[in-house]
């Protein structure tokens, strides 16, 4: 196979960053002056295993609204079939496949294939258009390095640059090579079709090795590249002391050596620099992804048995949104180390909501390490309004928000579970929205625009958002700008850094 002098590779999450190990001897020296990787490569056995684990499988079309879910992974034309998941739009059960592979060639094409049992077609993975080869087009080919634990394909993470003369090992990050999905993370949407009876549908996946060490880096990277012993288990160790463990700068490209700007960089400008990236890489942040993170609370349930609870199918249709945008939506419900319940009170002031933010997501602590990568999304049971967002009290951010459970049940009609899912889940979009930067366009929040017989109705009615008062209740979705004069392109307008710019009004503490 015939790869080019610049090469897309992309690395695997490995989950234990955080247990140091025994002080292994480090080397001082930086990356540089390497010999070609195809020129030098040696592996200590004839067979190694390789193991694809996919964890979570999505539909993204409307056309797939109860599919029954089967992969099939290929490695090196050996076919591999999971269990069916019968008539379900969203699976988060983990499934793996290993399979051991001769180390004679150092790469390895596995490819990905979903299917849709109940119709027997595939599901769209691919970034590609669909054109004359709609397989290709639609599952996911990629090749996978023996050498250096990453993959190339239709996924990956940044470019390397072997140089001319194959004497170099230079990885570097360009905002406009990144792969739209992310990391691990295939997604039929990439192609630009949304709804589009297209079969669209996403897929969370890794792909590892047998190594020496439990740090999953690779024996030849360890030896050529970083001169490391691959015998010893480097988990969690930080050779330049940046805060940055060495087997987190192995998955995405950076020199574990050399002191990076990490506290300051945002390459994917979602407003995690790559410190941030750090603390949730166990909960799936890509450091060159848009990933978005809310803590969800509830208030508990009243005497007479009232709840205040997002439904969970609420929360699948507002991640699906973002999915189909390439934006990754975490709303910790119990999952990240948060979620808490808040005792019932019938009636809820402003105040009170402070109070809320201070003990149940800061935990009487302003320097709580989850504000500033967590927004704060709760639900009571009344606090006035049906929702708002609302300063927290203590410091100079602007990233809480509340919806009632009293006022949205009275929006309910008809009363189905379905409408209550809508109902619910757009009145936290919307409010999820203004933390996000929805505030500018007129049609936001427009309180003219409610009702026909409200001049703005008609002016508005093109602006197919949840953030117009004329669609809220009725649909879950921003708007693309589509749809003609005064529609407004919500997705483009998105700011995911807002949250993290301090109200000048208001002095840190």
């Amino acid at each position: 196979m015939n790869y080019p002098v610049f090469c897309k590779i992309v690395g695997i999450m490995i989950t234990a960053l955080f247990c140091i190990p025994a002080s292994p001897v480090l080397a001082s020296q930086h990356i540089q002056d390497l010999s070609h990787p195809s020129q030098n490569y040696t592996l200590t056995g004839d067979q190694t295993n390789i193991t694809v684990t996919v964890t979570q499988i999505r539909s993204l079309d409307k056309i797939l609204k109860s599919p029954s879910f089967q992969v099939d992974v290929i490695i090196r034309g050996e076919h591999h079939l999971s269990p069916i998941w019968t008539n379900q739009p969203y699976v988060y059960d983990t499934w793996s496949v290993t399979q051991q592979v001769s180390t004679d060639d150092p790469w390895v094409n596995i490819t990905i294939a979903l299917w849709d049992t109940n119709t027997n077609k595939l599901c769209d993975l691919s970034p590609c258009h669909e054109g004359s080869d709609t397989y290709n087009d639609t599952v996911a080919n990629l090749q996978y390095s023996l050498m250096t634990g990453h993959w190339v394909g239709d996924d990956w993470a940044f470019w390397w640059d072997e140089g001319h003369n194959g004497t170099d090992y230079v990885p570097f990050h360009e905002a406009s090579e990144f792969d739209p999905s992310g990391y691990g993370h295939l997604n039929g949407c990439d192609d630009g079709s949304i709804n589009q009876r297209d079969r669209d549908a996403e897929l969370y996946f890794t792909i590892t090795q047998t190594t020496p060490s439990a740090d999953g880096i690779p024996a030849w990277l360890k030896t050529n590249i970083y001169h490391l012993d691959p015998a010893v288990d480097y988990t969690g160790y930080d050779p330049n002391h940046d805060g940055i463990p060495i087997t987190w700068d192995w998955l995405w490209g950076y020199d574990p050596f050399t002191n990076d700007s990490h506290a300051s960089e945002d390459l994917d400008n979602d407003g995690l620099n790559n410190t941030k990236e750090l603390k949730v890489a166990q909960w799936g942040a890509d450091p060159f992804h848009k990933d978005i993170y809310v803590e969800l609370d509830h208030m508990a349930n009243s005497s007479s048995g009232a709840q205040s609870i997002l439904p969970v199918e609420s929360k699948e249709m507002i991640r699906t949104c973002f999915a189909q945008h390439d934006i990754d939506l975490h709303i910790d419900d119990g999952a990240m180390g948060g979620s808490d319940v808040i005792p019932f009170k019938e009636n809820n002031t402003r105040q009170d909501l402070s109070g809320y933010y201070y003990a149940y997501f800061l935990h009487g602590n302003l320097s709580n390490w989850r504000r500033g990568i967590f927004h704060y999304g709760i639900v009571l049971y009344n606090a006035n309004y049906a929702g708002y967002n609302f300063w927290n009290g203590y410091l100079p951010y602007f990233d809480a928000f509340q919806i009632s459970s009293s006022c949205l049940d009275k929006k309910i009609f008809p009363n189905t579970e379905h409408k209550r899912d809508i109902v619910y889940g757009s009145a936290y979009m919307h409010e999820l929205g203004h933390n996000i930067g929805l505030n500018a366009f007129a049609g936001i929040d427009n309180q003219n625009s409610a009702f026909p017989w409200m001049k703005d109705w008609w002016k508005f009615l093109p602006y197919h958002s949840i953030m117009n008062y004329a669609y809220m209740y009725n649909m879950i979705g921003y708007s693309d700008g589509s749809h003609g004069k005064n529609d407004y392109d919500d997705w483009s307008h998105l700011d995911l850094t807002s949250f993290e710019t301090e109200m000048p009004w208001h002095p840190h503490p």
